[in-house]
């Protein structure tokens, strides 16, 4: 009896302190998890911006060029003004974000302008982007300190190239002017949260466009800042830090624009990567707390019963072994019977039952026990005839018709023809339990399942993936899978927002859950915009039957998709499938369904393509022979 009450305290406190560890590494998973999609969006949106702004620099820059070789043909120079303008700029100069394009002499006088004839007056001989390739002929594309155009009263930078005489002395530089609105529109577009921002420096530290805009932020130099320091440590990175500018911690992720003096960088605030970690975190911590704290509470009970049995016993030790065993146990319920278990005496604690001891051993029968519970009822009897003890758990019928789960201890002492039975109400203990029962499984469909579609998650299919393989070579069976994309998706986003492409995946998930119906087939959430589905016992035209009604059904939503060329959402799926071997792993079934996945992309998407996997199976045998 002792032994037992101490292992159940000594268990329950394992069971406590195990569960919440789990508990405890599940948050910190989703916290990391958290932090892991951020930061990998945040390195998505940088090279988006970088190749944008290098691309059309680059452009720029080959426009100038074109002005500063045009200029150096005498038949150009030759031309009348109006074909001096088609021939050197080409309809460049009219790109809805350039200001203008100047061609300077060596003195900084403006001798060419594309927005006016004759040009119009600039003092510009002491501007940064005359200076620096006046005194330095290795200067090359110049990107200038931001200034407000006397010509057109916008904020522009200039990008400048240099020009030179034959002998190679300093003959002017050919400008052109950028606005800065453009840049401020072009990062204006990303969905960026509460706190987050996007900035673009010179590589000397100054401020040129920064969204969201603060007043005087504009043409700020933060070369001394730490957060400069890293940026010009390395080509590119990532790391958190307080901004120089506003003081928010923020995950930075910056990179250098090319061979530009441009650095462009990605800073979203920590306190809003975990801002919805932290919402499911508090709700999620709360439940453990309860959990925790009523399996404490519950040990704690356990440790104070067992003490007072304890001392209960020592008083009891005087007496007789049968009226001990009554004693022992004053406070449950005690019932003495016969050979033929006719209950002879009935303690006080029959009330747990809501009757008296006289009318329990009246109605005493086994239609008192519950008729799932009538089994193990039944066998600490015959347990306790042979052994002299035995314990079972069940539940007895109550006077107003509900049930009481009861731990009944079953004695019978040497020669004693009778049996005593102590019967105690355990009912908070197993409420406990169940609610234990039911957190755990709770948090193990949480950790199984996709936040966004309800489908399993990756780590869900892996498992599923590999038992079904298990599965079909036990049963000699066939197994199949389905790699499904969600056609020009990255383009969805681009042009709806993330918002928009989480509705979209949410649509694309409920139709194949629709469309897969079968009890031990698999829909899952592979990654990103791809899904996956497993099939049980089902060939390759069985599964493109199940692709083709996929495809059928996303088709049929007609979700608007602007940039797609048949102009609604659609899927591209591939299909495989193998009847596998001992000794075979689910790799290549995988790998072809991938394959099949791209042949469906290659062949203009909205369509299913099948990949066999017979060759790489053969070559899995011929290497394991």
């Amino acid at each position: 009896m002792k032994l037992s009450l101490r292992w159940q305290a000594a268990l329950m406190v394992l069971l406590t302190l195990g569960f919440c560890g789990l508990s405890g590494l599940m948050l910190w998973e989703m916290r990391r998890e958290a932090w892991n999609n951020n930061i990998r969006s945040s390195h998505n949106l940088l090279a988006a911006i970088s190749q944008d702004v290098n691309r059309n620099l680059e452009i720029y820059s080959l426009s100038l060029q074109a002005v500063a070789d045009g200029l150096d043909r005498a038949d150009v120079r030759a031309a009348s003004p109006e074909i001096q303008d088609l021939i050197l700029y080409d309809r460049a100069a009219t790109a809805q974000y350039l200001d203008s394009i100047l061609v300077l002499d060596e003195s900084g006088k403006v001798i060419l302008d594309s927005k006016s004839r004759p040009p119009r007056s600039v003092q510009a001989a002491d501007r940064d982007y005359f200076t620096v390739h006046r005194d330095r002929a290795d200067a090359g594309l110049y990107v200038s300190l931001p200034f407000r155009s006397s010509l057109s009263g916008n904020e522009i930078i200039g990008v400048s190239l240099r020009r030179d005489h034959p002998d190679g002395s300093f003959a002017g530089i050919v400008l052109g002017t950028i606005r800065l609105a453009y840049f401020q529109e072009l990062f204006s577009r990303l969905k960026l949260g509460p706190g987050d921002a996007v900035n673009m420096f010179r590589t000397d530290g100054t401020l040129l466009v920064r969204v969201p805009s603060g007043p005087d932020q504009v043409g700020r130099n933060i070369a001394g800042a730490e957060t400069f320091r890293r940026f010009t440590a390395a080509t590119s990175g990532e790391f958190v830090a307080k901004s120089a500018i506003d003081g928010v911690e923020r995950a930075y992720v910056f990179e250098h624009v090319g061979q530009l003096p441009l650095i462009v960088d990605v800073a979203l605030s920590v306190r809003g990567i975990y801002a919805g970690w932290q919402n499911k975190a508090v709700v999620l911590a709360a439940v453990l707390l309860l959990l925790c704290a009523a399996a404490v509470g519950l040990s704690m009970l356990l440790t104070q019963e067992l003490r007072r049995r304890q001392a209960a016993e020592l008083a009891a030790r005087r007496s007789g072994e049968q009226y001990r065993l009554l004693a022992d146990n004053a406070t449950d319920l005690i019932m003495r019977f016969d050979a033929g278990r006719v209950p002879r005496y009935v303690s006080p604690g029959s009330r747990t039952l809501g009757l008296s001891p006289e009318e329990l051993r009246e109605v005493w029968s086994s239609d008192l026990v519950h008729p799932e519970d009538r089994e193990s009822a039944e066998a600490p009897w015959h347990a306790a005839q042979e052994e002299g003890r035995s314990e079972a758990t069940y539940r007895l019928r109550h006077r107003d018709g509900h049930y009481v789960w009861m731990e009944a201890r079953y004695s019978r002492l040497p020669g004693d023809s009778g049996f005593t039975v102590v019967a105690r109400d355990v009912g908070k203990r197993k409420a406990v339990e169940i609610a234990l029962q039911e957190a755990n499984e709770e948090l193990a469909r949480l950790a199984s399942t996709d936040a966004l579609t309800g489908l399993f998650n990756r780590r869900a299919f892996d498992d599923m993936l590999r038992r079904e393989w298990r599965r079909a070579i036990r049963e000699g069976g066939s197994v199949a899978l389905l790699m499904i994309d969600a056609d020009h998706f990255k383009a969805y986003n681009d042009h709806y927002g993330h918002q928009g492409g989480d509705a979209v995946l949410s649509a694309i998930a409920n139709s194949i859950a629709q469309s897969v119906r079968r009890p031990g087939d698999t829909a899952a959430r592979y990654g990103g915009e791809e899904f996956a589905v497993i099939l049980s016992n089902t060939d390759t035209a069985g599964a493109r039957d199940v692709a083709e009604r996929i495809r059928q059904v996303v088709e049929g939503l007609a979700l608007p998709h602007a940039m797609h060329p048949a102009r609604v959402v659609t899927v591209s799926i591939g299909v495989s499938s193998a009847r596998p071997q001992r000794g075979q792993e689910p790799a290549p079934l995988l790998a072809a369904a991938d394959a099949a996945l791209y042949d469906a992309k290659a062949a203009g998407r909205d369509t299913v393509r099948q990949r066999g996997v017979e060759a790489a199976l053969d070559l899995d045998r011929h290497r394991e022979g």
